[in-house]
């Protein structure tokens, strides 16, 4: 078990306070008035009546009164500067994982750029359109792709010579041989994507943090938006090409992954969680 995830699992003698563990920009993930906030301010109201509290105007106010961290940078938050003080950006703070068994089926001197297919692996939403769509549309590129379907199952038939589908591969794995990450834009490949320097094509779903993300890495200058419910492959093809033969791109996206370099990071975030014990904790040992 790593240390972050043990730190969370700290027992003390007293009552712990509570912290708010924030998986992506809370900008993005749940901004005021908008999506979520809709669905959940009546029933945490609710909750907050039965256990006495004064309603709130907005979910932000519930986070005002003790610490959130997000492992994510200000830059990703359009609403960074309106948050709360007790918000805090730490950065990516994954966990480290097994190397996986994928080994490359390309060979070492094969230099056409690698394009990272990663929509989610998740069970939230289907994804085989833009799976599909994107194959398309690199099967008319000089390129490699590798992509990370997760449970989605798609047909051999739709599968292009330069192209390969796994089920998954770890970030830190592959991001490093990556020219380009075409995706759903998730926290998680956004910002593994940028701490490599990897420009990204975003092809949100309609939900959550992932239009707020995708407008916010194409206002950073490190990638491009499409429509991700009807871009066709042609439009699919004409933005990679773009962001493959135009320099400015990369560039933005490895000024960002120096800003994620310099991020306060997982040591950071565990030595603030201790510091809110008067003593050292005890922290539990117990495997995953």
């Amino acid at each position: 078990m790593s240390r972050w995830k043990r730190a969370f699992v700290i027992r003390c003698t007293r009552a712990a306070r509570p912290v708010a563990l924030v998986h992506s920009a809370p900008g993005a993930l749940m901004p005021p008035k908008e999506q979520f906030e809709a669905l959940l301010l009546e029933p945490v109201n609710h909750v907050r009546m039965q256990a006495g509290l004064s309603p709130i105007k907005t979910l932000w106010e519930a986070w005002e009164t003790f610490p959130a961290f997000s492992n994510s940078i200000r830059e990703l938050d359009p609403l960074a500067s309106q948050a709360p003080q007790t918000f805090r950006y730490f950065g990516p703070m994954a966990e480290v994982v097994a190397p996986s068994d994928w080994k490359s089926p390309w060979s070492s001197t094969d230099d056409r750029p690698l394009i990272l297919v990663s929509f989610s692996t998740g069970p939230y939403w289907d994804q085989t359109s833009r799976i599909s769509r994107t194959l398309e549309a690199l099967s008319h590129i000089d390129c490699r792709v590798l992509v990370t379907a997760g449970p989605v199952e798609i047909d051999p038939m739709l599968v292009p010579g330069n192209a390969i589908v796994v089920g998954r591969v770890p970030h830190d794995e592959i991001m490093p041989k990556t020219a380009l990450t075409v995706t759903h834009a998730g926290h998680g490949t956004v910002i593994a994507s940028l701490k490599y320097g990897v420009p990204l094509l975003c092809l949100a779903n309609p939900v959550a943090d992932q239009p707020i993300l995708a407008s916010q890495v194409k206002t950073l200058g490190c990638g491009l938006s499409l429509n991700g419910e009807n871009a066709t492959p042609a439009e699919i093809k004409e933005a990679v090409d773009r962001l493959l033969s135009d320099p400015f791109y990369a560039a933005k996206a490895h000024l960002m992954a120096a800003t994620i370099s310099q991020s306060p990071g997982v040591s950071s975030a565990v030595a603030e969680l201790e510091a809110l014990f008067d003593r050292k904790p005890s922290i539990s040992n117990a495997a995953e």
